[in-house]
């Protein structure tokens, strides 16, 4: 495997790793509310309304690792199958996972809406890189 479609493909496990310790986070946040009695099992049972901010945050923040990633990984998959996965492939996908971890810290720390929209723009740039790096590659001799 060239070393840009390795490095494109570690992007995406990259962003993987990134969504599974979203996850994992979320869980361990509201096991500590439910622990501590901010929360009881069976107030949450049927209504997400009533966990505490963090956890609230952290469910926002996983919800949003299975958004724009989708095209991230449709664009590594297709770099891959059609041998396009060239060095803007890799860089713009490098580039967009580490908006997404800058995106998280923002979301789940001071939630600041200036940077967060600030981090998630540029990812949409990344992507839209990643795209055109993807069509040339595959296009253009």
């Amino acid at each position: 495997m060239a070393l840009p479609a390795a490095l494109a493909l570690l992007a995406a496990a990259a962003q993987v790793a990134l969504t599974l310790w979203a996850i994992v986070r979320m869980g361990l946040v509201r096991m500590r509310a439910v622990r501590s009695g901010q929360v009881s099992v069976s107030d949450i049972m049927l209504d997400e309304r009533v966990w505490p901010e963090a956890a609230t945050a952290q469910a926002a923040n996983l919800r949003n690792q299975f958004e724009t990633p989708v095209i991230l990984f449709a664009g590594i998959a297709i770099a891959l199958a059609v041998g396009a996965a060239n060095w803007g492939v890799a860089l713009f996908a490098w580039g967009y996972v580490g908006t997404r971890i800058v995106h998280r810290i923002v979301h789940v720390g001071s939630n600041r809406l200036g940077p967060r929209f600030r981090s998630y723009v540029v990812g949409l740039a990344m992507l839209a890189g990643l795209w055109a790096s993807l069509v040339a590659g595959a296009l253009l001799p």
